[in-house]
C-alpha cells in the first residue's frame, strides 16, 4: 500500500485543463498518473487494541482490554506503540 498526500493531488487537479464548457477533463491515465505522481507520506497502520495479541478483553459489554505488555487497561479502539496485530481473528 501507498499512502499518497491527497490535498496535494487535490491542488493538482485544480489546476487541470479545461474544456468549453469550463469543466475538467482527464481519463483513467491522466489520473492513475496523477496519483503516481503525488509525493508519499510518512505513516503506519494503526492497530487497535481490539486487534492486538497484547490486548486481553476485560469488558465485553463496554470493550475495555488489559494490555499484556505494559497492564493498562485501554478501550477497543485505543491504539499504542506497542500493539501487534493477532494472527488469528478470535478474541481472547
Amino acid at each position: 500500500m501507498r499512502l499518497i498526500d491527497a490535498e496535494a493531488l487535490a491542488k493538482f487537479i485544480d489546476y487541470g485543463h479545461l474544456n468549453n464548457q469550463n469543466e475538467k477533463l482527464y481519463s483513467e491515465n491522466d489520473i492513475r498518473e496523477m496519483i503516481d505522481m503525488m509525493p508519499t507520506i510518512d505513516a503506519e497502520p494503526v492497530i487497535r487494541c481490539k486487534d492486538c495479541e497484547y490486548a486481553k478483553l476485560i469488558d465485553k459489554e463496554d470493550g475495555w482490554y488489559e494490555c499484556w505488555h505494559d497492564k493498562r487497561v485501554m478501550h477497543s479502539d485505543g491504539y499504542c506503540s506497542w500493539a501487534e496485530r493477532m494472527d488469528t481473528d478470535e478474541k481472547i
